[in-house]
């Protein structure tokens, strides 16, 4: 919440942080920086691509177009643990 009590969408919102020098500079929010939002676009993804067998699907064709959709490596990750972790995918 900012001073005068309203909210900003935290998607889409900049927020502000300090430089080395002590400038200000704005940052735009990454949009899967959440593992939550990150897991779902997996999801997305890996139900958009052909299985090769028994359901299964390689890990690269749902990596590359959630790396172009703006995520990083470590959101990648930290997405398909989240998911792992609810039962929306599964290791084989």
């Amino acid at each position: 919440m900012s001073d005068s009590g309203t909210r900003t969408d935290s998607c889409t919102a900049a927020r502000r942080t300090r430089d080395h020098d002590g400038s200000v500079k704005f940052v735009e929010r990454q949009p899967f920086a959440d593992p939550d939002a990150a897991a779902r676009r997996i999801v997305e993804i890996a139900n958009g691509v052909e299985a090769v067998q028994d359901g299964r699907v390689f890990i690269e064709r749902v990596n590359e177009p959630f790396l172009a959709a703006g995520g990083s490596g470590g959101q990648f990750r930290a997405g398909i643990e989240r998911a792992v972790a609810l039962g929306w995918l599964w290791r084989h």
